[in-house]
């Protein structure tokens, strides 16, 4: 008798998480799926922003490791690789070569250190010659708004600024890199 109740029982919760995942699919048929960029996005100067393929790309300010300037708006117009790295990274690391040659075809690549201090990240990249911009980021503002969730992160920006790919994890190889610049 005690099998048979606990066999009745398994089958009453099968039957109530049946009941509950067809009345969640129900509902989000019924309503939809949120936009990602209405929670994500943030409004500047009164458009939308979102870190989402089609959507306008956030702001890019800050400093270079050297210290100069740096606004990713002095790009548009050209197709930008905008690359969100870190000196303990070893993906990170196995990439550079690639994002290097790619700079070096004369396409615009600009990298973003993330959470080390200026001089650290300019000496290592000075010691493998990399030439192409990269930007501090020590507090990590920057990855965070545009929701790097790891590193490597990769976003391709169209040259009217809106993001067209994002790729986390490392891309190896330069034909994979300019594949990812392709419209």
């Amino acid at each position: 008798m005690v099998s048979g109740q606990r066999r009745l029982i398994g089958l009453v919760r099968r039957a109530v998480a049946v009941l509950c995942f067809a009345a969640a699919a129900l509902i989000v048929i019924r309503a939809g799926l949120p936009d990602r960029a209405a929670y994500e996005g943030v409004n500047v100067a009164g458009s939308r922003v979102a870190p989402l393929a089609g959507n306008a790309a956030p702001p890019l300010t800050g400093f270079t490791l050297g210290g100069q300037p740096f606004t990713l708006t002095a790009y548009v117009g050209r197709p930008v690789l905008v690359n969100f790295w870190a000196s303990w990274c070893e993906p990170c690391a196995a990439e550079l070569p690639a994002l290097q040659a790619l700079a070096q075809r004369g396409h615009v690549v600009i990298g973003v250190n993330v959470g080390e201090a200026a001089a650290i990240a300019a000496t290592w990249l000075a010691d493998r010659g990399v030439t192409f911009p990269n930007v501090a980021d020590p507090d990590g503002r920057l990855a965070f708004s545009y929701r790097v969730r790891g590193l490597p992160a990769t976003f391709v920006i169209d040259e009217r600024g809106i993001i067209r790919r994002t790729v986390y994890g490392p891309v190896l190889t330069l034909s994979d890199l300019e594949r990812l610049l392709l419209p």
